[in-house]
């Protein structure tokens, strides 16, 4: 069943075809495939891929694929609750789940616990534990993660000051093409924090970020297409699925990145560490 779903969604000796797949995942659910295949139905469910949104019934398959201890569930499940899609908010249960993804090593939930507590919503603002989970995230290899180190040891919150180790942290999360980190450095330039003061350096980096940015807004335009399998094709100008693209709510789920890239639906369900 999973090989027939892996072959209409990828056009793999037929068709591209989202509702076959999706037909085909449904089958294999209820045969009693592994708890991930329920979280990967949840977000067809929830993104409408190949089936009518339905996102009550996302929830309920997060749900049960979650008390089967399956990770990712437990983030989708959690973030639904925290921001009320399809269910009524339930701000604790919702962190509650966020946290026991994270404590599995779902890298997206380390990173947005890391959040939760930078900004103080929904849990008491706590720089320290933000620090923490970022650090987590960012052993895994999330370069978004590690730039908010960077400006975190850059203004002293949730550490000591050290613009040394921010600057270190930042160039590494720009050579993996973080444009948020170019700003950390041009700050860094900027201000002569933990190095001379270099106005001409600060302004490259202010102007490698902003073409980051531009590149950034071409590749949110049409040009870069949903083409319905889990990735972003840059030879389609129009989505060639009924299904619009995922959102922040799902595991990086397909989205683009800067450099118009696209991930893969399953890889990324099963909380494989990324670099977001």
């Amino acid at each position: 069943m999973l090989s027939a779903v892996g072959q209409y969604r990828a056009g793999i000796g037929t068709p591209h075809d989202s509702t076959a797949a999706s037909a085909w995942q449904v089958q294999a659910v209820r045969a009693g495939v592994p708890p991930v295949e329920r979280t990967v139905l949840g977000a067809w469910y929830a993104d409408g891929f190949g089936l009518k949104p339905d996102p009550a019934r996302a929830v309920a398959l997060y749900r049960d694929a979650a008390e089967f201890n399956e990770p990712v569930a437990k983030l989708l499940l959690g973030r639904t609750l925290l921001f009320g899609t399809g269910v009524t908010v339930d701000t604790q249960e919702g962190v509650r789940w966020i946290r026991l993804a994270a404590e599995q090593g779902v890298v997206d939930a380390q990173i947005l616990l890391g959040d939760l507590y930078a900004e103080g919503q929904h849990v008491p603002k706590d720089a320290e534990l933000a620090v923490t989970w970022r650090r987590r995230a960012a052993d895994q290899g999330s370069m978004s993660a590690l730039t908010e180190l960077a400006w975190m040891a850059l203004r002293g919150e949730g550490m000591s000051p050290d613009p040394v180790q921010a600057r270190q942290w930042a160039e590494t999360a720009a050579a993996r093409g973080q444009r948020d980190a170019l700003l950390v450095l041009a700050s860094v330039y900027s201000e002569g924090l933990g190095v001379p003061r270099d106005p001409l350096r600060a302004m490259e980096y202010s102007r490698q970020a902003a073409r980051a940015q531009e590149s950034r807004v071409i590749c949110s335009r049409p040009a870069c297409g949903w083409n319905g399998r889990g990735t972003w094709d840059l030879r389609k100008r129009q989505p060639n699925s009924a299904a619009s693209p995922p959102d922040r709510l799902a595991v990086r789920l397909p989205r683009p990145s800067p450099e118009c890239s696209g991930h893969e639906w399953r890889g990324h369900l099963t909380g494989t560490p990324g670099t977001a």
